[in-house]
């Protein structure tokens, strides 16, 4: 029997700092940083129909919830799913960035894009947990995700014609260093081909690439 309840724990914290400059001699910028962390139990959100690993610790999967957030801490939990290894290492020192170029004798093949810069090393450094012991599996001590970054920049000009008449040659620049933003890998160690293997850039909605992105705009208004 499959039932939904609201008894599961989840904490969310965050802050967040804004700098903002009106304009003023046509220059205009808005810049948000948000520092936040998220936990829960599943690592799934509220819609999510998901199922603890035992009934009888609900808190064994306690740990950074899978969604993450954009600062530097996407991902959430390791080996996410039905085997969530526990890092008998710090998860800082084996992953981090991507990795090119990467061979692997068991996990990974050669001319990869790894998370981690070894990982047949990186596989040996994690371990099933072990209830009696642990009292918890490793989403509480996670592989921390890839990090996201992008800026956009919008150059135009407008120029009036006898007051009712006005023309703006602009021009928008989406990711203007064209600097390439990575899914997530797997990381799971039943699957030794594809373990920590990048595969997958992150594409906005609105585009077709996630590579630099130039639209030019030439609006009339009257």
């Amino acid at each position: 029997m499959f039932v939904r309840a609201n008894n599961d724990i989840s904490n969310y914290h965050a802050a967040t700092i804004t700098l903002r400059k009106r304009q003023s001699h046509g220059l205009t910028f808005d810049m948000n940083y948000t520092f936040s962390k998220s936990l829960d139990q599943l690592g799934a959100v509220q819609n999510s129909a998901s199922t603890y690993q035992t009934s009888f610790n609900p808190g064994l999967q306690y740990g950074p919830s899978l969604f993450g957030v954009f600062a530097g801490n996407f991902g959430g939990g390791s080996f996410a799913g039905s085997e969530n290894k526990i890092p008998t290492v710090d998860p800082n020192s084996i992953a981090g960035g991507a990795h090119f170029g990467v061979t692997g004798t068991t996990f990974g093949t050669g001319g990869n894009v790894n998370i981690f810069s070894n990982p047949d090393a990186a596989a040996a450094d994690f371990r099933f947990p072990l209830i009696g012991v642990d009292g918890r599996d490793g989403s509480g001590n996670p592989v921390r995700g890839l990090g996201l970054w992008n800026l956009d920049a919008r150059l135009g000009k407008v120029t009036s014609f006898r007051e009712r008449f006005k023309v703006e040659v602009s021009a928008d620049f989406f990711n203007i260093f064209n600097h390439p933003n990575f899914f997530d890998p797997s990381f799971n160690a039943l699957s030794p081909a594809t373990f920590g293997v990048i595969n997958t850039e992150l594409i906005p909605a609105n585009r077709t690439q996630g590579s630099r992105w130039i639209e030019l705009g030439l609006p009339v208004s009257f």
